[in-house]
């Protein structure tokens, strides 16, 4: 998909009271600083149950986006929630954005559930506790949020939204596609007027697939952005938000667009 079918890219879209009337980005260039963006990341897998990351593009996105990311274990939720609250909002209060990355499940009890599939994975309370912690920080603070795949469905919690356990099993066909990890696997049909039609085009677009949870009732006043063929919701927001199941930072070698979603989070608020 070439960049002649984007559109101008609106800053001003989807955004919360700034903290001051231009971005964090050139705010802080003027200062001489530099742009923090906090980069949540969780246990890698039952392998290594005790190591703790996140995949490189993550940090690439952000580095060529003009800001420094902070990486964030999950390991910051251990403690009592008001200790854990207290902690995500002195570090939002010293970032310019957020993302929220991929990885395991969130505990269905955050959103009124009990476990109703044996393909339920890496279940992390800590990584709960702290990113709910920190999307709340942020939201109360302006700051922006750019989660993505798991962070998606940590974001739908957030707004009051419930989930899927596991798509095949709730009838749709599956969205896990480990084999075109770093290609299009499906397209998803792109809502008009949308912030992701300004970063990304009309009609469709081509994305890769890791996930096999996805949202269930959409969380309140979440917008959607896009659908996938089989009716998911693949990407929405809120100000200051911006959610997808995919993995832009799988696709920066593919994709040129894939760049944009990063661009959106550091210049947010920018005149």
């Amino acid at each position: 998909m070439g960049d002649e079918r984007v559109t101008r890219v609106d800053r001003h879209a989807a955004t919360l009271p700034r903290r001051s009337p231009r971005g964090a980005t050139a705010r802080l260039r003027e200062e001489g600083g530099v742009v923090l963006v906090g980069v949540s990341a969780g246990q890698i897998g039952r392998a290594k149950p005790r190591y703790v990351g996140l995949h490189d593009g993550y940090l690439v996105g952000l580095i060529r986006a003009g800001a420094t990311p902070v990486v964030w274990p999950s390991t910051l939720g251990v403690g009592e929630p008001e200790e854990v609250a207290e902690r995500a909002k002195e570090l939002v209060g010293r970032v310019g954005g957020v993302v929220l990355s991929g990885g395991g499940d969130v505990d269905p009890g955050r959103y009124g559930a009990t476990a109703s599939t044996e393909r339920l994975y890496g279940v992390d309370p800590a990584r709960d506790a702290f990113e709910l912690a920190v999307l709340k920080a942020a939201r109360e603070a302006g700051c922006p949020v750019l989660a993505i795949c798991r962070g998606a469905q940590v974001a739908n919690v957030a707004f009051g939204g419930t989930l899927l356990q596991d798509v095949e099993e709730a009838g749709f066909a599956a969205h896990s596609d480990p084999d075109h990890e770093y290609e299009v696997s499906h397209e998803v049909v792109v809502e008009p007027r949308s912030l992701l039609e300004r970063l990304v085009g009309h009609g469709s677009y081509g994305v890769n697939s890791l996930h096999h949870q996805a949202g269930a009732t959409l969380g309140a006043g979440l917008e959607v952005l896009a659908r996938s063929p089989d009716g998911l919701v693949e990407a929405f927001a809120a100000p200051g938000l911006l959610a997808r199941q995919w993995h832009p930072e799988r696709m920066l070698k593919s994709d040129p667009l894939a760049q944009r979603f990063f661009d959106w989070l550091v210049n947010w608020g920018e005149a």
